[in-house]
C-alpha cells in the first residue's frame, strides 16, 4: 500500500489498520459490516418477539390464562379425572343430581350420573376443587356447611379422603379416583358423653358418674 508522504506515522498506521480490517472478513470494526450487523440482531429480536408475542396471544385466545372451570365450556377432553363424592346427612346418604354442569354445554367439572361420579375434563390440566364443582352446583360447602346444614353444638361436618380425616374441604384438589366422603351428623363426642353417662347408673361401682358430669 501506497503511503503518504505528508502524514504522520500514527495516521499512517491508522489508515493501514482501516484498510486490513476492511479486507478482513472476521473484522467488526468496518462500518458496513457492523451495519449489516445490527440489522441481523434486529431481524433475530424482531424474530422473537413476534413468536413471544403470538404464544401470549393463543395463551388468552384458549382460555388458559383467564381460566374459569366455573363458567367455561370445554372445547377438547385431553385430561381426565374422575373422584367419586359421597355426601351423607345424618346418616342418610344424598343423592347427587345428574347433568351438573352439563346444560347448556359441559364444564369441565360436570356429572354424567347419579352415582357420585365428578368428571373432571379439559384442554389442558389444572387443579379443580371442590369449592369449584359445587358453586357449579349451586350449593354451599365449606367447614362450617353443607348445603343447608350447619354445624352447631351438637352437630359436625367431617371429610375424609381416601378413608383418612381432611381438613381441606372446599380447597380439597380433586384426583383420580379419590373417594371423598363428605358427612353431617351428630357430634360422637357427645354421643359418647350420653352414653358413659347412662352406663355410669348402671354400673355405679365401675365408673364415677361425676366424670361425666
Amino acid at each position: 500500500m501506497n503511503i503518504d508522504k505528508n502524514i504522520s506515522p500514527k495516521e499512517a498506521y491508522e489508515k493501514s489498520k482501516q484498510q486490513k480490517d476492511k479486507n478482513n472478513p472476521n473484522s467488526f470494526t468496518d462500518p458496513a459490516k457492523l451495519k449489516i450487523l445490527g440489522q441481523r440482531i434486529f431481524g433475530v429480536v424482531f424474530f422473537v418477539t413476534v413468536v413471544i408475542g403470538a404464544g401470549w396471544f393463543f395463551y388468552n385466545k384458549m382460555g388458559v390464562g383467564h381460566f374459569d372451570p366455573t363458567t367455561t365450556c370445554i372445547t377438547a377432553e385431553t385430561y381426565h379425572v374422575h373422584p367419586h363424592l359421597t355426601i351423607k346427612i345424618n346418616g342418610e346418604e344424598q343423592s347427587i343430581p345428574t347433568n351438573i354442569g352439563s346444560i347448556p354445554c359441559h364444564l369441565p367439572l360436570h356429572t354424567h350420573d347419579n352415582d357420585g361420579v365428578i368428571h373432571i375434563e379439559n384442554a389442558f390440566q389444572f387443579d379443580a376443587t371442590l369449592s369449584q364443582f359445587f358453586a357449579i352446583w349451586k350449593k354451599t360447602f365449606n367447614s362450617q356447611q353443607i348445603m343447608d346444614y350447619m354445624v352447631d353444638d351438637t352437630h359436625e361436618l367431617i371429610m375424609t379422603v381416601d378413608g383418612q380425616l381432611s381438613s381441606e374441604y372446599e380447597n380439597l384438589i380433586l384426583k383420580d379416583k379419590q373417594d371423598i366422603v363428605i358427612e353431617y351428623r351428630e357430634k360422637i363426642k357427645e354421643n359418647l358423653h350420653y352414653f358413659c353417662y347412662f352406663f355410669s347408673y348402671l354400673y355405679p361401682s365401675d365408673v364415677d358418674k361425676q366424670l361425666f358430669l
